[in-house]
């Protein structure tokens, strides 16, 4: 998902792949691959500046969170005697 920031928008939120990468626990490589295949929410300005939006992580975090509990072997309860 690529997002164009325009001139007059905010971009005090923006963060870098290296802030992303400590806040994730993940190699800065790893954020530009995922970059790269799109699998992470993030913002071109120009053609080669890439930018992370919190907001945006934040949800993608919560939906992927989300998607892998559905994905989860429900707990059974078995009563003991």
């Amino acid at each position: 998902m690529v997002k164009v920031v325009k001139v007059n928008e905010e971009i005090d939120d923006l963060l870098l792949a290296e802030e992303i990468a400590e806040w994730m626990k993940v190699s800065v490589i790893t954020i530009r691959r995922w970059t790269s295949s799109g699998f992470i929410p993030h913002v071109r300005i120009g053609q080669r500046m890439v930018r992370y939006r919190k907001r945006d992580l934040d949800s993608w975090v919560n939906k992927r969170s989300s998607l892998g509990r559905q994905h989860r072997i429900p707990e059974v309860m078995i009563p003991v005697e």
